[in-house]
């Protein structure tokens, strides 16, 4: 099952349009809440920043959401869609447990478990199931190793947004009438603008607000499918 975006806005639109017409949708609820942000899978396009090595070596280009001790649960903002065919809407700002702008630590992907002792085999001594230590995911590249997200920034209105993307896919953990998570997972494949060759087509972009943690995503359509 699949379906294709259409955004209402013109070609011309620039990300002023864009934020200005999200808040106008968001402030008057015209929107249906598809379920809370799992993953964001970033294309590793020119000039895009990229995770440290031990990261995206594992991982890739992704922002993952997780508990602040690195568990299943979703703890990603919630995203919408503006109708049946409309555009997507991200409702929460990216702001960490601490209150910060920026993403949740995640597991050391290249973490290995310790092998219990022959104590902890034999039961003489109890065994305390190991925890994969927590790396940053941050949004700009402090020369630390382990890179960022963003590109880049610019200026729209009175806000300064860091930009990060090209969007390749949006991983997303639904929600049924109660707010209850379900087990599978609904994906966003992210495309250019249109599809006729020859034609200039944008890409998508997710622009954060540095001060608010605010988040749009700008440019390209998606498509939706699902796995079960």
């Amino acid at each position: 099952m699949s379906a294709t975006s259409v955004s209402p806005l013109s070609a011309n639109a620039g990300p002023a349009d864009v934020i200005h017409w999200q808040h106008e949708c968001i402030r008057n609820g015209q929107f249906q809440v598809l379920g809370k942000i799992w993953m964001i899978t970033l294309e590793a396009a020119a000039g895009a920043q990229v995770p440290g090595r031990n990261v995206s070596d594992r991982l890739g280009s992704r922002i993952e959401f997780y508990n602040d001790r690195g568990g299943p649960e979703v703890v990603g903002p919630q995203i919408a869609q503006t109708g049946p065919r409309g555009s997507l809407l991200i409702l929460d700002p990216f702001v960490r447990a601490d209150g910060a702008v920026g993403l949740p630590d995640i597991p050391m992907p290249d973490w290995a478990p310790p092998v219990p002792s022959e104590a902890e085999l034999t039961g003489a001594k109890a065994y305390q199931p190991p925890v994969a230590p927590m790396i940053p995911q941050p949004l700009i590249d402090r020369g630390d190793g382990y890179g960022g997200r963003a590109r880049g920034r610019i200026t729209a209105g009175a806000s300064t947004y860091l930009v990060c993307g090209p969007v390749a896919q949006i991983v997303v953990r639904p929600m049924d009438e109660q707010q209850r998570i379900l087990p599978n997972a609904m994906i966003l494949k992210c495309l250019p603008s249109t599809p006729v060759p020859g034609t200039q087509a944008t890409l998508m972009d997710l622009l954060i607000d540095a001060h608010t943690g605010e988040a749009i995503l700008y440019g390209g359509r998606f498509e939706v499918g699902f796995n079960g």
